[in-house]
């Protein structure tokens, strides 16, 4: 696990904790993911996106945090291969059964990639 608690005692005398990524310590790129091309059926690459989804959402204090690192997860989903019809596939999931709505945060990920490939988005 790399999605870590921080807490700590704040001047009021209650706890404030947030969430950091430990492999940002690295001065190297960390991933643990599934890639697409290691023969593994779809369904087990949408189920581990999915469950890393759930895992941000629920450590993550404000709705900024959250959107931020599901950015980032999205972003190493990609380059492992997901789709982007399999994160559609995903949030319909978190929507439908979860009552998650990530559909936004899919929508400034492919603006960002957009973005980073180029192909600017209005």
């Amino acid at each position: 696990d790399f999605l870590e608690i921080s807490l700590r005692i704040n001047d009021k005398n209650k706890f404030d904790y947030g969430i950091f990524d430990t492999r940002d310590k690295f001065l190297f790129r960390v991933d643990r993911y599934v890639k697409k091309c290691s023969n593994m059926c779809d369904t087990v690459i949408r189920g581990a996106f999915l469950s890393q989804v759930l895992r941000i959402r629920h450590v993550c204090k404000f709705r900024e945090e959250f959107v931020r690192y599901a950015v980032i997860l999205m972003h190493r989903f990609d380059e492992c291969g997901l789709l982007l019809d399999d994160m559609r596939q995903v949030a319909r999931k978190l929507q439908q059964k979860y009552t998650i709505n990530i559909y936004d945060i899919l929508d400034r990920f492919v603006a960002e990639k957009a973005q980073l490939e180029g192909n600017y988005v209005a």
